[in-house]
């Protein structure tokens, strides 16, 4: 009797035993397949990700909109789904959910990537004497002599042509120069800012040689035969032309009612074709309107659609017998080409 006794004891305690084993195992299992959840710009935006628990699980409320989860709660292991809007800033961005039980707790850490590349300038060492620079001399000449110059990032490529002989050039230079009050040619690489876009160092100046020719454009160049998206970038006035329109000099009149200067932008796609050129006014006082270009402004690009290359062609309401009298300067900075 005392052997049944013991018997059913010990039976007793190993049901009581595996019971409370049973009940652990349950109260500490939680998983997931990947905690760490990278999304593109603009594909592939949905992504699943498979729950192991065995026990109820939900997960925390969350305030960002550019995400959706399938399913908040749920029991067991499942498979949840997590979608992504299409990221069209600049900018990457991230954000984390908490997947928990009533004893454990896992956060999903959530990233996107930005919609495009921007070219910022910030790559180029500029003479700190000089404060601007042409970039990287191709070993190539104009057929007037002139040197070429080039800088190259994401595809996109900005030429220089540089007279050695007369010290004069045009296309593209690279300055962090922000002096906002000399006037004239000896400050031909400032900007009317005190720094680049969003307090950046360097940034692009644009001379448009006008009477050299379409060959001498500013202009943004992609490789034969291929085709980018500029989605947008940033835009201001020189020192040398704010001055100059604001009071006028020796050759350019100080702007008044009806004058204007303006740059037009056009895209020119992989067959030559060329598309329907924006117009961006740096200066504007047609109809009663004062207005200078005096901060980074943001221009939309995005409707030239598909381009191997976009020219900047400046103009002014003020000519004379050898042309545009307004110093034909431009300055552009974060420029952003989609993915």
């Amino acid at each position: 009797m005392r052997k049944l006794f013991n018997f059913l004891c010990l039976a007793a305690l190993s049901v009581i035993l595996f019971t409370g084993c049973t009940k652990d195992e349950l109260a500490n299992t939680l998983g997931v397949s990947n905690s760490k959840i990278t999304f593109t710009a603009n594909v592939d935006l949905t992504q699943s990700i498979e729950i192991t628990s065995n026990s109820s699980w939900k997960i925390t409320e969350y305030d960002s909109e550019w995400i959706t989860v399938s399913d908040l709660q749920g029991s067991g292991d499942q498979t949840i789904e997590i979608t992504a809007k299409e990221n069209i800033s600049a900018t990457q961005r991230s954000t984390a959910l908490t997947l928990y039980t009533d004893e454990l707790m896992i956060t999903l850490n959530i990233s996107q990537s930005n919609y495009v590349n921007i070219i910022d300038f910030e790559d180029i060492t500029i003479d700190p004497i000089t404060k601007y620079t042409y970039g990287t001399y191709t070993n190539e000449t104009t057929q007037s002599g002139e040197k070429i110059y080039a800088y190259s990032k994401y595809g996109a490529s900005f030429k220089t042509f540089v007279n050695e002989m007369y010290q004069s050039w045009g296309g593209a230079a690279y300055s962090f120069n922000t002096d906002m009050t000399t006037e004239g040619f000896f400050n031909q690489y400032s900007v009317y800012n005190t720094s680049g876009y969003n307090k950046s160092k360097n940034f692009l100046v644009f001379y448009h040689v006008i009477f050299m020719g379409p060959a001498y454009t500013p202009a943004i160049t992609f490789e034969k035969g291929k085709t980018e998206i500029v989605d947008h970038l940033y835009m201001n006035n020189s020192t040398w032309a704010a001055l100059s329109m604001k009071n006028g000099d020796a050759i350019a009149k100080k702007f008044t009612n009806g004058d204007w200067y303006k740059v037009t932008i056009t895209g020119i796609d992989a067959n030559n074709k060329k598309g329907t050129p924006i117009d961006f006014y740096l200066a504007d006082f047609r109809n009663g309107k004062t207005f200078f270009a005096n901060e980074w402004t943001k221009v939309d690009l995005s409707e030239l659609g598909e381009v191997n290359k976009i020219t900047f062609e400046l103009s002014s309401s003020d000519n004379g017998t050898y042309g545009m009298n307004t110093p034909a300067y431009l300055c552009i900075d974060n420029i952003a080409i989609r993915k």
